[in-house]
């Protein structure tokens, strides 16, 4: 199979686990929440250099930094792990969620500007 493919495909599925994951923290169904985003952190870990299209409000396709991607799946990781008292891991997630935020976004920037 063709690694771009193979790459294309995990970041697919890492985006997939981190919305399902996400969802699942609204729910507060944090076990399953961890899970899925533990899972997507994994995957989008593997392909976080690169970008994949997507749609802005307007039904524009634009670029969107896989590194932003993996902020959002950490940052509610470091949520799940706070509302399950695993205080240190949710300070690392969250620690890393802001480093790759302030990697990827200009001075003043947020990931709402995407």
């Amino acid at each position: 199979s063709n690694p771009s493919y193979v790459q294309h495909d995990k970041v697919y599925e890492g985006s997939l686990r981190s919305g399902i994951g996400s969802l699942q923290l609204s729910l507060n169904k944090l076990w399953e929440a961890k899970i899925e985003l533990e899972m997507a952190v994994s995957l989008l870990s593997d392909g976080v250099d690169g970008e994949y299209d997507t749609y802005g409000e307007n039904g524009e396709i634009i670029d969107y930094p896989i590194k932003l991607e993996l902020a959002n799946a950490l940052l509610n990781l470091a949520y799940v792990l706070l509302g399950l008292r695993q205080w240190r891991s949710s300070f690392e997630a969250f620690e890393e969620a802001m480093d790759l935020y302030a990697s990827e976004l200009a001075e003043g920037g947020s990931p709402m500007d995407y």
